[in-house]
């Protein structure tokens, strides 16, 4: 389901999706699978109407909507038979299913894309394996499945693989941020003879020498803070796997997973000058983000040597304020406007690195004095993705203010800065007790042009100022808050005055 940005109002489409999401209880009947048990754990649902048949479209974007709004349980599972569902591309997330549950599904659907990220057994003392998620699958889809990710799952390798073979046409996977080790990628990389994309970011793989197994076919490689990545050893494997285009060997030492180690155990000019020599011809992406001491004259002869690089990834760290890049490259980093937007396009769960940029942004954006719809619009996807971290949120409501101070905001896009004034609400909710983020909040809240010629939930943003009105006590916080309190207040009552039924919708 696509719900990005594109400057036009949501499809009359999704917001059937979405109700339909969120009154589930009304079009559905449910009864006790267990007649001897009584739960809502236990409880199977079915859509009242039985001759609904919807169609695979529809079938996944309810899957994938129940699952993003964390309401895909055993029951609203269960919803999604073969005889009114139809499922090929199968997302779910942050669920906590049995295997039973999963089960029903997956075996009765011919799914030929399968992304299970965060997933929790419902059982105590029991998980959720890879061996259970493959010995799920139907036939029809052991053979036809090319794209599976079950990344983000903690326990999903804790069983001996031995039916991941079965999987013989697979071409993508994706394990990053799992437990998966150097055992697993031996036997990946001798049964999926086809394999073209492989993430194993942030797993225990610390010897990468059976990729070589697939030397010939793997294209998309992502080893983001991998211990392997540290060591000069795997230059002699990444040089023999001439069919890559796309390889990522970026890191964060301010991660835990660098803790017990030296940075010194890597260098990655040694990295540039072996794949200067050793040309991949085919590498069109090189993310060497993190690394320490880049030498300008190692990056400009790889440069020179990859005529037809498209990226390159160089985030956090000294090499992105050199001045040799093509304007045709997309280059992350924090030097530049461009690079600040291409970070924040390109690393959406990275802490430290949007962090960095966005800290880097607020000091170019001091003194504009235009804004930028794109900018405006990377900092609120941001703010959104990592609505739970402080330290982010501060930083962009400073980026925020800086680009919708006094009339700077009148040239964005009307459903931008809705969405950007419910996101600033939204924050103040999240962060009631912090003072520093309320105030930033505030500032940028306290525009009345903004105020009246915008539209956004004006109860909520009444409560959240209400409630740091009544948190806090110094003179800038009640002003601001009880500045537009009142113009929210005088907003509502003229739009009254216009028509009296408006007031409901508000």
């Amino acid at each position: 389901m696509n719900n990005g940005f594109a400057q036009q109002p949501r499809t009359l489409y999704l917001l059937c999706i979405e109700y339909l999401c969120k009154n589930i209880n009304q079009f559905c009947s449910s009864t006790k699978s267990d007649p001897d048990k009584y739960s809502k754990k236990n409880l199977t649902y079915k859509f009242k109407d039985t001759s609904i048949r919807f169609n695979h479209t529809i079938s996944e974007d309810l899957l994938e909507y129940l699952s993003n709004g964390d309401k895909l349980t055993n029951s609203t599972l269960s919803l999604f038979n073969n005889k009114q569902t139809n499922i090929r591309k199968c997302h779910i997330k942050n669920a906590l299913l049995s295997k039973d549950a999963l089960k029903a599904v997956l075996k009765n659907h011919r799914i030929s894309e399968l992304c299970i990220n965060n997933l929790l057994c419902d059982s105590q003392n029991s998980t959720i394996t890879i061996s259970d998620i493959v010995s799920s699958l139907s036939d029809w889809s052991l053979l036809n499945l090319y794209h599976l990710d079950v990344s983000r799952n903690k326990s999903i390798f804790n069983s001996i693989l031995v039916n991941l073979g079965n999987l013989s046409n697979l071409t993508k996977l994706n394990v990053s941020f799992s437990s998966f080790n150097n055992l697993y990628l031996d036997i990946v990389c001798q049964d999926l003879c086809n394999l073209e994309y492989l993430d194993m970011s942030a797993t225990k793989v610390s010897d990468i020498r059976p990729l070589i197994n697939l030397k010939d076919t793997i294209k998309h490689l992502y080893m983001y803070n991998m211990r392997a990545s540290l060591e000069n050893e795997i230059i002699q494997v990444i040089i023999k796997l001439k069919q890559l285009q796309t390889l990522d060997l970026s890191c964060d030492i301010s991660t835990k997973i660098f803790s017990d180690m030296t940075m010194s155990l890597f260098d990655v000019n040694e990295l540039l000058n072996a794949l200067e020599l050793n040309i991949l011809p085919k590498l069109k992406y090189l993310d060497i983000s993190g690394k320490l001491k880049v030498k300008q004259e190692s990056l400009l002869s790889f440069i020179n040597a990859y005529p037809n690089l498209k990226f390159l990834g160089l985030a956090l760290t000294n090499a992105n304020s050199f001045d040799i890049f093509s304007p045709s490259m997309i280059v992350t980093g924090e030097t530049t406007e461009a690079q600040i937007l291409s970070t924040l396009q390109t690393y959406k769960n990275r802490q430290t690195y949007l962090q960095k940029a966005l800290y880097n942004l607020f000091i170019i954006t001091r003194n504009y004095k235009e804004t930028s719809a794109e900018i405006l619009q990377n900092i609120s996807d941001v703010m959104i993705s990592k609505l739970k971290s402080q330290s982010i949120q501060l930083a962009a409501t400073t980026c925020v203010y800086n680009l919708t101070k006094q009339n700077m905001y009148q040239k964005a896009p009307t459903l931008l800065l809705t969405k950007l004034i419910n996101t600033i609400i939204t924050v103040m909710l999240s962060f009631p007790d912090t003072l520093v983020l309320q105030k930033n909040c505030l500032i940028v809240l306290c525009n009345e042009s903004m105020l009246n010629n915008c539209i956004y939930n004006k109860l909520e943003c009444i409560k959240a100022t209400l409630e740091c009105l009544s948190n806090f006590k110094d003179q800038t916080t009640i002003s601001s808050s009880i500045a537009i309190c009142a113009q929210v207040c005088l907003n509502v009552i003229f739009l009254n005055y216009l028509n009296p039924n408006l007031v409901e919708l508000i």
